[in-house]
């Protein structure tokens, strides 16, 4: 049975004096500290503040058989699947194992209990910075969701950028305040549902994660601006991202997309599209509508040609397609009259339209055959490449 009597366990204490303030409640099996076989035992256990409080019965007792400062506790982990459920917690020097009853059981029981260990770096977050309407709590170390967060009724903005978060609880979704959200850099495998609740949400930013596929209910994030889930291990881009309508940049780089959707010409308000990185071997003709678009960066796919729609993009500025398999261009690249610079280098262009001489663009060309160009001009590099061009014209 668990014993009180050490530096960890206090003295016998008075339970929490009201379940309303409670953080969680419930059932786990505990591994006895003394005798030759350890049995388990179950117990009633309820988390309060940092204190976890173990009774015998559901109904409570006046006085717990103990209670667990977490604060005290340097190792809170999960136990190989093979202990059915089991986790263990680790102070001074002694291991206390507890099985749960289920695998999300665990999970929450975990999630709930790493908030006041001090096996998370959580600790040193005070309760003042996270009741400011911009928190930022980049590169702090986190293992675990700032619980406290969700008591901020004014939050604006929340950076928890470049720490070592795995999952997000579903309560993130009672943030309904929230503008910009950015999970970067971080360890999610998924993203809870209940993000599609942030309908005031401007910016979501989950690049470089290991997300698999993103939840159907985010669609309905209608008032975002910004999307970026580029470098995570998602394999296709869904359709409905095209629900979008104020979407200004999307960023989709270093997946493993091999389509993008006819759907996202539906993106009209669109100026910045990044989709580089993946295995895409053609672009949709529909990208054509995407008339506010000045960035398109396309580079490191595996792009055998580009459509002739793209001539459509009137507000192109940047066209990055290096790092391809190009054969050719078509003619209609030299619609964009307000491009600035051009990046197709790193292709097999044996040839370049002569549309190109009408531009007044910064271009770069090479690593590519050329072949149907006079040596001489493509020694000249960009500029005798472009001129020639423009000779080609007149």
């Amino acid at each position: 049975e668990m014993c009180i009597r050490d530096r960890w366990y206090q003295r016998r204490v008075r339970g929490p004096s009201s379940y309303m303030s409670q953080k969680a409640t419930g059932w786990l099996f505990k591994k006895s500290q003394k005798g030759f076989r350890r049995q388990w035992k179950k117990r009633w256990f309820v988390l309060q503040g940092s204190d976890l409080f173990i009774y015998k019965s559901e109904a409570g007792e006046e006085n717990p058989l103990g209670v667990i400062d977490l604060k005290q506790v340097q190792t809170c982990e999960s136990l190989p699947e093979k202990e059915n459920f089991g986790f263990v917690l680790v102070a001074a020097a002694k291991e206390y194992q507890f099985r749960a009853l289920s695998e999300n059981g665990r999970n929450s029981w975990l999630e709930k209990l790493k908030v006041f260990s001090s096996s998370s770096e959580n600790v040193d977050i005070k309760d003042a910075e996270l009741m400011l309407k911009e928190v930022n709590l980049t590169e702090r170390g986190l293992t675990t969701f700032p619980m406290g967060i969700l008591k901020n009724t004014e939050l604006t903005t929340l950076n928890l950028s470049q720490n070592k978060l795995r999952n997000i609880p579903e309560e993130i979704g009672s943030l309904i305040t929230i503008k910009k959200l950015n999970l970067s850099y971080n360890e999610l495998e998924s993203v809870p549902s209940s993000l599609s609740k942030l309908t005031n949400l401007l910016e979501l930013n989950l690049h470089q994660n290991l997300v698999k596929s993103l939840p159907e209910s985010l669609q309905y994030l209608t008032s975002l601006q910004l999307l970026w889930i580029s470098q995570n291990k998602l394999a296709q881009l869904p359709e409905w991202v095209s629900n979008f309508p104020n979407l200004q940049k999307l960023a989709v780089a270093y997946n493993q997309w091999t389509v993008i959707p006819d759907s996202i010409g539906l993106l009209t308000s669109l100026r910045w599209l990044d989709i580089s990185g993946n295995k895409l071997t053609q672009l949709p003709k529909t990208i054509s509508k995407l008339q506010s678009l000045q960035v398109l960066e396309a580079f490191n796919n595996r792009l055998e040609s580009i459509p002739d729609q793209i001539g459509s993009l009137e507000n192109l500025v940047n066209l990055k397609l290096s790092r391809n398999q190009l054969s050719r261009l078509p003619d209609s690249v030299g619609k964009l009259m307000h491009l600035q610079e051009m990046d197709i280098s790193s292709n097999q262009l044996t040839d370049l339209p002569r549309s190109l001489g009408n531009l007044d663009v910064f271009l770069e060309v090479q690593n590519n055959p050329l072949s149907s160009l006079p040596p001489e001009v493509v020694a000249q590099g960009s500029n005798g490449i472009k001129k020639h061009l423009k000779d080609l014209t007149k």
